[in-house]
């Protein structure tokens, strides 16, 4: 049996590299837990997530429209990395969090029967280096059936959905019904800009439109995959155990 301590220990070591000046560096993760509950996740909840370390990882907490700055990544360690979700009338925070309860928080456009035009939502993370691209991680689902999100990261000329199926708060991760994956994504100005939105049904009416939260990891410059590697397999291993 592989000490997950450390070998959570050996990956991070062999994935930080020197700063950049946007405050990220090379694999870094930053961790956003949506929620109703304004100190979940805060300082040192512990949150499953398909990017990084699953047991030990940080997530910052948001509860609020209210713009959020030097976000820690899963280390814990402050970064420039920011986050400002807009303010639409529709846009409510809920629930909380937990390792076995992920998706009972969530910010939500409301959506539900008798809605027949989506609504949509804007969001925007900042402090980013122009000279990387980023992983994105978007996840969307609830225990309610009517719920489903779309995301955009082109201003809404392409869309990915995640449909809410099994709509259970505990699901597992499945691309497509609790989150969506965006790769190598270029900032422009230090941010990145999505929005996202409710879908529609069969019947012409609007989903509920969860947003639950998202992990954005650097992706690794070419010179550090070698590095890399020894740390991923650690993970993949003890994952396995």
């Amino acid at each position: 049996m592989i000490d997950s301590k450390r070998c959570f220990k050996t990956s991070a070591i062999a994935t930080v590299a020197v700063t950049a000046c946007y405050g990220v560096s090379a694999g870094t993760i930053v961790n956003v837990d949506l929620t109703g509950v304004s100190n979940e996740g805060a300082v040192a909840n512990d949150l499953p997530g398909l990017v990084g370390d699953s047991v030990f990882a940080k997530w910052n907490a948001v509860s609020s429209n209210a713009e959020v700055t030097n976000l820690l990544d899963e280390d814990g360690v402050a970064t420039t990395v920011s986050f400002d979700i807009d303010d639409a009338t529709t846009n409510t925070f809920s629930g909380g969090g937990g390792v076995n309860d992920f998706f009972r928080g969530y910010t939500f456009l409301q959506g539900g029967p008798g809605v027949s035009t989506p609504d949509q939502g804007a969001f925007t993370i900042g402090g980013l280096d122009n000279a990387k691209t980023y992983n994105i991680v978007f996840y969307a689902t609830w225990d309610f059936i009517d719920a489903g999100s779309e995301f955009s990261l082109d201003g809404g000329t392409t869309w990915k959905l995640s449909d809410g199926v099994p709509s259970v708060s505990n699901a597992a991760f499945i691309e497509g019904q609790s989150y969506v994956l965006f790769t190598d994504v270029a900032p422009t100005a230090g941010e990145i800009d999505g929005l996202w939105r409710t879908t529609l049904e069969g019947d012409s009416t609007a989903h509920r439109g969860p947003f639950n939260g998202f992990q954005i990891q650097e992706v690794p410059e070419p010179g550090s995959l070698a590095l890399l590697t020894a740390g991923a397999l650690c993970t993949l291993r003890r994952r396995r155990d």
